[in-house]
C-alpha cells in the first residue's frame, strides 16, 4: 500500500514493507518506523513531525537516558545506560504495536546491530515497519546501491525491503 504526502515541508511515500502483510486483510499491529542519518540531518525532528501526523507515540533513547538520571562520562557508560534501556522499550514497544498502535523510534537506525535489534521488535508483534532515510546533500549524489550507510543486500540480510527517502534540509 502505497501513499504520498508532505511532511514538514519534505515530500515522502509511505511504502508498508512487512513480510506479515496481506493486502486482503487489515491488521491491526501499528506500524514502526526508524530513522537513518547522518548527525544534524533532522532524524529528530522527523521523528516528531511523524509522531504529530501519524499519528504515534515517538519513543527517544536520549530522552529516557536523561530523565533515569543515567550518569553518561563515556562511551562505555552510554553503552550501558542504552542496553538498560532498550531492555524496557523493547518490550513496550511491542505491546504497543500489538494494540495497534504506531512507534517512531528516534534513534536506532544508524547501525547494524541497532537495525538487527528493531527487526526483532517489529517481528515479536508482528507488525509493519518503515525505514526513513534522510539523505544529506553529500549522500545525494551517491550510488543508488549505497543510502545512508545501508547497502541493498545488508538491507535485505536483515529483512528492511527499500528505505523511505526524505531529503534534508
Amino acid at each position: 500500500m502505497a501513499a504520498g504526502g508532505r511532511l514538514g515541508g519534505v515530500y515522502q511515500s509511505v511504502v508498508r514493507m512487512s513480510p506479515f502483510s496481506d493486502p486482503n486483510t487489515s491488521s491491526s499491529a501499528g506500524t514502526l518506523h526508524f530513522i537513518c542519518g547522518k548527525a544534524g540531518a533532522g532524524k529528530t525532528t522527523l521523528a516528531r513531525e511523524l509522531g504529530r501526523t501519524l499519528p504515534a507515540v515517538v519513543i527517544c533513547e536520549d530522552e529516557w537516558i536523561e530523565t533515569l538520571g543515567f550518569d553518561i562520562q563515556s562511551l562505555d557508560d552510554f553503552g550501558r545506560a542504552s542496553s538498560k534501556c532498550l531492555s524496557l522499550i523493547g518490550p513496550l514497544t511491542i505491546e504497543l504495536l500489538r494494540l495497534g498502535v504506531s512507534v517512531v523510534f528516534d534513534f536506532a537506525g544508524n547501525t547494524v546491530k541497532s537495525r538487527q535489534w528493531v527487526r526483532t521488535i517489529f517481528e515479536t508483534a508482528n507488525a509493519d515497519h518503515l525505514l526513513h532515510v534522510i539523505e544529506a546533500s553529500a549522500m545525494r549524489s551517491a550510488s543508488p546501491t549505497f543510502i545512508g550507510g545501508i547497502t541493498r543486500s545488508h538491507r535485505a540480510s536483515i529483512g528492511i525491503r527499500s528505505p523511505m527517502r526524505h531529503s534534508a534540509g
